[in-house]
Formats: C-alpha cells, sequence, structure tokens
C-alpha cells in the first residue's frame, strides 16, 4: 500500500544525515539534468 511505503521512507528520514543526503542527491540529478538540456540546446558535445 501507498501508506505503508510512504511511512517506511519517513522513518528513514530520521536517521541523521539522511534527508541532507537525499537533498544533495536530488540537487546533483537536478544539475545533470539541467547541463544536459542547455548541451541540447547549444549542440555541446559532452567530454569529446
Amino acid at each position: 500500500m501507498a501508506g505503508e511505503r510512504t511511512r517506511r521512507f519517513t522513518r528513514s528520514l530520521l536517521r541523521p544525515g539522511q534527508a541532507a543526503e537525499l537533498r544533495h542527491s536530488a540537487a546533483s540529478a537536478a544539475a545533470v539534468a539541467v547541463s544536459s538540456r542547455q548541451q541540447q540546446r547549444t549542440g555541446g558535445d559532452v567530454g569529446h
């Protein structure tokens, strides 16, 4: 059930540093996505 999954997720956030780690992961993923979109728009090539 969705309620059980939500409960399990929020319980894991009680561990020290878990919320900060998730924020960092989300910020990194967003930065990569934005960078990819900008390179597609400008026709840039990644590392080549």
